[in-house]
């Protein structure tokens, strides 16, 4: 079975629940998730009720890969349609057959209905990703009313009741990228994002690449928004060496780490800095700027704040 990739899911978290591997996830969902599909949910959050371990998450958030790595959630197959059975006071309702897991495949809007069996705190804490931008809203509802935007850190009192938090995205605003190739290895970086069919996207991808993962190079592997590549280019591999691909602006941008940054810069406003590694001539070399937002650099994290 495939990795999962991220996706857009709900689950409510419980400590003292039985252990669920990502493999056992995905045998238990496997026909529900669409893993090749681009999301247009670009945020993961977490809501806490103060004081106690019920914890929900929402948005598009991602499992980790570790095999070590496990979440504890209560157990499967009590009926949401059945509140009196569910051993806890908040929960989402999406699918009476898993009160506590809901993976959804919805285009560009998103709805889920979140229920209170007692009166209790809130507190809304945004793991990552980004709130929508202009244009866009991310609220919660209580039937038609609007009671406030779901923002970082908010902190809520509900009272005993159903609630929808409803999402819609910031109209996607168009950008593209261009790269000029040269014979040998190019250190790339891809500023954008790709959704739907896209040819020149599909071009870059044929080309024989290096992706980081982790501190080891490996062949292939995705090429993803604000992260550096390799590419081995040969001379007339794309007609004029040239290639530019068009998409979108990102709404959100990965985390430094700390220490180097495999990365390049968001625009061709960036700041005209010199402290990274660029790929120039056959070897590393320090840049006179940091304004090319299509190669890719060694950034340190100081100057990624």
């Amino acid at each position: 079975m495939n990795k999962l990739s991220v996706f857009c899911f709900i689950f409510l978290l419980m400590l003292g629940g039985p252990a669920w591997t990502e493999s056992e996830l995905g045998e238990q969902f496997g026909t529900k998730i669409n893993i090749s599909a681009h999301q247009p949910i670009d945020f993961c959050f977490l809501i806490s009720r103060l004081n106690t371990h019920e914890e929900l998450l929402f948005g598009t958030c991602k499992i980790s890969s570790a095999d070590d790595v496990q979440w504890d959630l209560l157990p499967f197959g009590t009926p949401a349609d059945d509140p009196d059975n569910i051993p806890v006071d908040l929960y989402f309702f999406q699918d009476p057959k898993a009160y506590n897991v809901f993976f959804t495949e919805n285009g560009y809007e998103a709805e889920w209905n979140l229920f209170v069996k007692t009166e209790c705190t809130l507190k809304f804490t945004l793991l990552g990703g980004a709130v929508p931008g202009e244009g866009g809203s991310l609220e919660l509802f209580n039937d038609d009313v609007e009671l406030f935007d779901i923002v970082d850190n908010a902190v809520r009192t509900l009272v005993a009741g159903q609630y929808t938090i409803k999402y819609v995205p910031a109209p996607d605003k168009p950008a593209e990228v261009e790269y000029t190739f040269r014979p040998g290895w190019n250190l790339l970086h891809f500023p954008i994002v790709v959704k739907g069919e896209n040819t020149e996207w599909e071009t870059l991808n044929r080309l024989p690449r290096l992706t980081l993962s982790g501190r080891t190079y490996v062949q292939g592997g995705e090429i993803r928004c604000g992260e550096a590549f390799w590419v081995f280019y040969k001379d007339g591999d794309i007609t004029d060496n040239t290639l530019t691909v068009s998409g979108y602006e990102p709404t959100y941008w990965p985390v430094p780490q700390s220490g180097w940054n495999f990365t390049g810069v968001k625009d061709d406003d960036a700041t005209a800095t010199a402290d990274a590694y660029e790929w120039a001539d056959g070897q590393y070399q320090t840049p006179k700027t940091l304004l090319d937002s299509s190669k890719g650099y060694w950034i340190p994290a100081k100057n990624l704040q």
